[in-house]
């Protein structure tokens, strides 16, 4: 116990040491929330990887094995299409954009019209605060399981609810931590924190594996606890149906970017190295962070065939597999895991009230104005989490991040309409928005979109309808302010026949922009798959899906100089 709490204690204290130390006092707004521009691409990539770590994540991923085998896993494999969209299509116009915030982009877009202002201002409030707090909630609810699980571990604790006393405590060092640190000294933080996760989650699968009767193999006769396949099956028994929607129409609302990632990518030195950002962010998150978990879920079903929660077998496999001794390592992976994402999302809300609200309703804010209403969002924020939290209102991760992620697909057509069509208004993005929580609404109502053929129709369906809403609006009301339409033009230089008007030379870069997204989509997909078949001892295969991946890399690299970024029209 006392050999615990000091690995505990020293790890904490060395990873905030070395964010607070990286941190430059006091600042101006562009130093608070995007470090002046002046991270590597290689720390945001890694940042950002660690930013989508939190507690609840190893969790929800090895949940999502033990209740429906690693097929489980698609509802968050299939954004990879959009995130590679956002490596090719996207990353280097945030850039040019010159924006703190993805909401700011509204002002550049549209224009500061009264209309723009108040919905910038909404959807700084919608996103930084409604979304930004059931997150952060499932978050903190995840936290508390895995300390429940320590604390049923060690004499002394049973029948006292330490866990929920900890974690609260916690979210009060993360928000202070994020008051003294900002953007600069968080990302230097979540480096570093990614590195431990990875190494205690690689540790407690390990741990894992060798208790097994005959290692990897004990797990191809295993059962999910759904009764529907193998933990070791990639497709879902439901047929191909599910995975073919997702596949076509489940990652449009992930491909422009948004949130964390855009503040990420509009603190990179250059456009460039925004796209290195997200290319080193697709390699650790759907790489490196997650084969650890796979390996624990399908494990549990062994030692656990019948858990009433399937996010409880991660947390139980903790408790019963490691040695006492081990729980220092653990517990501050998991501690610091909980601060990196409460940290950045912390931060990303202050950066919303401070740009997208104090400062549109008071431009001339001051920059001790500025931090004062920084501080007030930081804890306001926090306040909220914990309220929500203490409220038991989270009875699924996995049910919420899937209902957040179909909700969102509403707004993605608008989103890339933005980028690639002149004629989308801002009554275009209002009406889309709208139309997308009340779709959401209508599904949470009518479906269990915990299923995956009804997560990836709804998905599908509320994309779709978004589209429509998109240009309905957009011709029944279509854009006046030109001069904002020329403005964007002229800052971001979008390409595509969207703008085709507005184009002095012929440009063909886009196809070969798609070309390299889909190669890029065929080297990520074939390692992915090359771990899970790794996993599952289906060595050929392996083979040739290491082949597969190599070859496409290959074919990238021949194009590799400015290959980050499309050709400029």
């Amino acid at each position: 116990m006392v050999q615990d709490a000091i690995v505990f204690g020293f790890l904490l204290v060395a990873i905030l040491a070395a964010g607070l130390a990286g941190r430059l006092r006091g600042g101006t707004i562009a130093e608070r929330f995007v470090a002046k521009r002046q991270l590597s691409w290689l720390t945001l990539g890694a940042s950002m990887a660690a930013a989508q770590i939190s507690a609840d994540t190893p969790l929800l991923v090895a949940g999502a094995v033990y209740a429906d085998g690693l097929a489980g896993n698609w509802f968050w494999w299939i954004s990879a299409p959009g995130v590679l969209a956002t490596l090719f299509f996207f990353a280097p116009l945030w850039r040019r954009s010159g924006v703190l915030t993805d909401v700011e982009i509204i002002k550049l877009r549209y224009g500061d019209t009264g209309l723009a202002r108040a919905f910038r201002i909404f959807k700084a409030i919608a996103d930084g605060f409604v979304v930004n707090a059931l997150v952060l909630a499932s978050n903190l609810y995840a936290f508390t399981l895995l300390l429940q699980a320590v604390f049923k571990q060690q004499p002394g604790f049973a029948g006292i609810d330490l866990a929920t006393l900890v974690s609260t405590a916690f979210l009060a060092v993360a928000a202070i931590f994020v008051g003294l640190a900002g953007f600069r000294g968080l990302v230097r933080a979540n480096a570093l924190e990614f590195i431990l996760a990875i190494l205690s989650a690689g540790m407690l699968a390990g741990f894992a594996v060798s208790g097994l009767p005959h290692g990897l193999e004990s797990l191809k006769g295993l059962t999910t606890s759904h009764g529907h396949a193998s933990p070791l099956n990639v497709l879902p028994t439901e047929g191909p149906l599910s995975v073919l929607i997702l596949l076509g129409l489940g990652w449009w609302h992930s491909a422009p970017g948004h949130t964390m990632l855009v503040q990420r990518m509009v603190a990179s030195r250059d456009e460039r190295e925004a796209g290195l950002t997200v290319m080193s962010f697709s390699v650790f998150h759907y790489l490196v962070r997650p084969w650890g978990w796979y390996l624990v879920g399908a494990a549990a079903l062994y030692y656990w065939p019948h858990l009433g929660q399937a996010e409880q077998a991660l947390p139980t496999a903790a408790r019963a597999l490691l040695p006492s001794s081990l729980f220092g390592l653990i517990a501050a992976s998991v501690a610091l895991s909980f601060l990196g994402c409460v940290n950045s999302r912390l931060n990303l809300g202050a950066a919303y009230l401070v740009n997208d609200v104090a400062k549109v309703i008071s431009p001339s804010l001051s920059a001790r104005g500025a931090r004062i209403v920084e501080i007030v969002a930081t804890l306001t924020l926090a306040l909220l989490v914990l309220a929500i939290a203490s409220g038991h209102l989270l009875s699924s991760i996995r049910g919420l991040y899937q209902f957040l992620i179909m909700m969102m697909a509403g707004t993605g057509f608008v989103s890339i309409a933005r980028w690639y069509w002149s004629g989308t208004t801002i009554r275009s993005e209002m009406a889309s928005y709208a139309s997308a929580i009340f779709v959401a609404g209508l599904t949470l109502a009518f479906t269990n979109i915990q299923k995956l053929p009804d997560f990836a129709i709804m998905s599908g369906v509320n994309f779709l309808i978004g589209g429509v809403v998109t240009v309905g609006v957009a011709k029944l009301w279509p854009q006046k302010n030109l001069v904002a339409v020329e403005t964007f033009y002229r800052n971001v230089q979008p390409q595509g026949v969207g703008w085709k008007s507005y184009h002095t030379s012929k440009s063909g870069g886009l196809a070969q922009t798609a070309m390299r997204w889909a190669l890029s989509n065929i080297a990520l997909f074939s390692a992915i798959f090359l771990i899970v078949n790794l996993i599952a001892e289906h060595f050929a295969m392996a083979i040739a899906l290491a082949a597969s991946a190599i070859i496409a890399c290959l074919i990238l690299s021949r194009g590799q100089k400015g290959w980050m970024s499309p050709t400029t029209p």
